[in-house]
């Protein structure tokens, strides 16, 4: 499924988006994914997130945001920045998602673990 959005505007350039276990700095065209440190169990919770990314990532599965590099011991994954989109009829297109990927990868079933990249749809938060 290809879908084509133009780079947001400037003010786009950096964000910072958390998630339970991880904090994600968007800054230009990449996503740089550090463990949260709320709390020593999340800490390394992230930590392995990072690491099982790095790990799917080298699989030929498909559909997924490659891991560009990858600190030692999941201290930071560099990813190149997908887009947020809106994705319509949403459930079928995440059913078609898991029949392409032929791997078993774990995506939680929200519109925020997908994003676009060159055009098409790609898991991006896939390491829980």
């Amino acid at each position: 499924m290809k879908v084509s959005t133009p780079f947001n505007s400037q003010r786009d350039l950096m964000k910072i988006k958390y998630g339970c276990y991880r904090i994600v700095f968007l800054i230009g065209n990449y996503a740089i994914k550090f463990p949260r440190c709320t709390c020593f169990k999340f800490f390394v919770k992230g930590l392995r997130c990072n690491k099982k990314e790095t790990k799917i990532s080298k699989t030929k599965c498909y559909g997924i945001c490659k891991v560009l590099f990858s600190f030692p011991f999941g201290i930071c994954n560099i990813m190149p920045r997908a887009i947020f989109s809106r994705i319509d009829s949403f459930s079928n297109f995440y059913n078609e998602w898991k029949l392409s990927c032929i791997t078993e990868v774990k995506v939680e079933k929200k519109m925020d673990s997908f994003g676009l990249l060159n055009g098409e749809i790609v898991a991006i938060d896939y390491g829980d």
